[in-house]
């Protein structure tokens, strides 16, 4: 299996995902890459395993950046995108925070 190493980081963030988004389709339930999408259809967010880290992509953090914690604007990456690389992150219980701002606001772009 690829990323294998990765699995137990990315199932950590599926966790924290699922937790806060109770209202919206899951769109892929795969091993390594978790998609979820909101009730109109438009994405909300992906956490994919890559070979040295794990991949949150929140795609209304481009809409609406200043709800992104500035704690975890060290792991962002690129528009969308927050990485991680340990299970170990202490970065990464803030996740949830992220994600449950980013549901309370996703009818908003």
């Amino acid at each position: 299996m690829t990323h294998e190493k990765m699995l137990y980081l990315w199932s950590l963030l599926v966790e924290q995902v699922k937790e806060n988004t109770p209202e919206l389709r899951v769109k892929r339930d795969e091993i390594g890459d978790f998609r979820l999408t909101r009730e109109d259809g438009r994405s909300f967010c992906n956490v994919v395993a890559f070979r040295s880290h794990v991949s949150v992509f929140v795609l209304s953090s481009a809409y609406l950046p200043g709800l992104i914690p500035t704690s975890l604007l060290v792991r962002k990456s690129g528009r969308v995108t927050f990485k991680f690389k340990d299970e170990d992150d202490p970065l990464l219980p803030i996740v949830s925070e992220m994600i449950d701002r980013f549901y309370a606001a996703r009818d908003l772009y």
